[in-house]
Parts: C-alpha cells; sequence; structure tokens
C-alpha cells in the first residue's frame, strides 16, 4: 500500500483555482490507481476567506478521493497552517484498524494556485521509491527557480514548497517547518535542517507542478514578510552579514515603531531556534544577496 496525504492551505483563493487544482489531482492518481494499491486523501485549511470546502464539494472529480478540511484558525502563515495538516497526515494509525503494510508514506504540501500534470503524482511516488530518505520538489512550470539541480540526480541545493514531498522518516526526524517563518523561506529552512540531519535534497525533473510565479504583485505585507523572513533565517543561521543587510533593507522600509519591534521579535525568535539545529553532518547554508540561497543559474 502507497498511503498519500496532500495538504493544501488556502489564502483567498478562488473556487475556479481550487477545482482546477483538485481535479488535476484526481486525473493524476487515476492513472495510478490501475496499477498499484494507493491511499490517497487531500486535507485543506483556509487561512483566509472560507473557499476549499465548497471547492471540494463542487469539483467534478475522475475518481473518489477523501477529502477534509480542519477547521480556520485564522491567518495562522502557511508553515504553521501545514503543520496541521503534517501533524494530522503523520499521526498513529489506528490500532483498531487492521494493519495493512504500507510501503511508501508521503506528505505532498501544495500551493492551491497550481495544478498536476497528469503524471506529477506517479514521478513523485517512483522518485520516493527511489530515494528513500529524500525530500522531493516537483518541477515547476513555467517558470523555475534560479537555483541549480542535476537532471541526472535531481540534486538542488534546497527545494521550494509549491509541490513538496515529505516522507514520513523526515517528518520524525527533523518535524514539519518552522512556524516563527510566517511566510516565504520555511520551506528553505526545512531543506537545510534536512540536509544537516542527513537527508538528501532532490527536484524530481518530469514531476511538473504547473505554478505560474511571474507577474503577481507584491502587497505591503507580503514584502514586509519577505525581509523578515531573510532577517531570521540569517539570525538563526548564524550568517551575521547577511543579517545585517537584510535588517537594514528592513528597516528603510518599514520605519514604524511596530515595524521595529516585530524585527527585534523576529530576532530573537532565531536566536533561540538556532539553538535546537541538530547538524550531524557539518552542513553549512548557503546565503547571496539576492536571496537565492544558491549559485543562481540565472539572474532576474
Amino acid at each position: 500500500m502507497i498511503k498519500i496525504r496532500i495538504g493544501i492551505v488556502t489564502f483567498n483563493n478562488s473556487q475556479n483555482q481550487l477545482k482546477r487544482l483538485l481535479e488535476s489531482i484526481s486525473t493524476s492518481a487515476a492513472l495510478l490507481r490501475k496499477n498499484i494499491a494507493l491511499d490517497l486523501s487531500i486535507t485543506g485549511i483556509d487561512n483566509g476567506a472560507p473557499c476549499f470546502e465548497q471547492a471540494a464539494n463542487s469539483a467534478s472529480l475522475i475518481l473518489p478521493i477523501n477529502i477534509t478540511t480542519v477547521p480556520t484558525s485564522g491567518n495562522i502563515g502557511f508553515g504553521k497552517a501545514m503543520n496541521l495538516l503534517m501533524l494530522q497526515a503523520f499521526a498513529p494509525p489506528d490500532e483498531s484498524i487492521a494493519k495493512v503494510e504500507t510501503a511508501l508514506e508521503l506528505f505532498i504540501a501544495v500551493n492551491p494556485d497550481g495544478l498536476f500534470h497528469r503524471q506529477c503524482l506517479g514521478e513523485l511516488i517512483a522518485a520516493a521509491a527511489t530515494f528513500k530518505d529524500a525530500l522531493l520538489e516537483a518541477r515547476q512550470f513555467p517558470e523555475e527557480h534560479p537555483k541549480p539541480y542535476s537532471i541526472a540526480t535531481g540534486e538542488t541545493p534546497w527545494a521550494t514548497g509549491a509541490c513538496l514531498a515529505i516522507p514520513r522518516k523526515m517528518y520524525e526526524t527533523i518535524g514539519g517547518f518552522d512556524e516563527n517563518l510566517f511566510l516565504y523561506g520555511e520551506d528553505v529552512d526545512l531543506s537545510w535542517r534536512a540536509q544537516a540531519a542527513g537527508f538528501a535534497i532532490k527536484l524530481v525533473h518530469d514531476a511538473i507542478f504547473v505554478h505560474p510565479t511571474l507577474g503577481r504583485v507584491w502587497s505591503k505585507e507580503a514584502k514586509k514578510h519577505f525581509f523578515l523572513s531573510a532577517v531570521y533565517l540569517a539570525a538563526k543561521w548564524h550568517a551575521e552579514d547577511f543579517q545585517r543587510l537584510y535588517e537594514e533593507q528592513f528597516r528603510s522600509r518599514f520605519d514604524q515603531s511596530q515595524d521595529i519591534e516585530l524585527l527585534n521579535t523576529v530576532i530573537n525568535a532565531a536566536k533561540k531556534a538556532s539553538t535546537n539545529i541538530v547538524n550531524t553532518t557539518g552542513f553549512k547554508p548557503f546565503f547571496d544577496e539576492g536571496k537565492s540561497f544558491s549559485v543562481a543559474r540565472w539572474s532576474y
């Protein structure tokens, strides 16, 4: 039995976006169930206005999928909301239920504004079966992040969280996302903690997740969290020069007293979190001024 749990965190997404995503997952799963025993379910949580349950009820699925909703706790941040879904996904099985041998168990964190290519799920499962101790990223299309990856081996410096497959063993070793990162950078931090604990990071070249990103308009709050996440990662992973650079940029853009108070809170939280990093491999994170956290294949 292959057990897949897909988690979706929404934030005021349109019904069309969510229905397209759910229908694409159904299509991708339908290709697999002819050949493997697949236990698949999807759970959503709304960080903004209620939208997931209505989309789930109106989506036209090729085959029935168990779709559930976790009650909203407001806008608690992407990582914290996704952790709630992971906690449920990786909960110990009910002992009253007859045990079925599970060959593979994955939680796939998925952005609500994308969709699966019909072979995406199968490619992720095949990669997870080959690389049992790896964090796996589906390849985004039509725009990829400029970080490098090997087409031959899939090796990449860190995995983006748009469509991210997390094995149970990794979750039980390092936990989920760092909840101090409200938005942005939580996938980078998870990748670094995984590598520090001895797990591989792989991009699955043939697992396509359609996720257009160019041309988006950033809100002031989104920009604020972008800089805060950069400062937090630097303080947590002891990159003093990078921290200083992004602190200066934050202060030049957001100079209200409540903004500076928030900045100081983030720095203090990062320093506490840094003491919890378990690094058994001598892993060293990569910081760059462009916040790519890797040598870039190209620059915008």
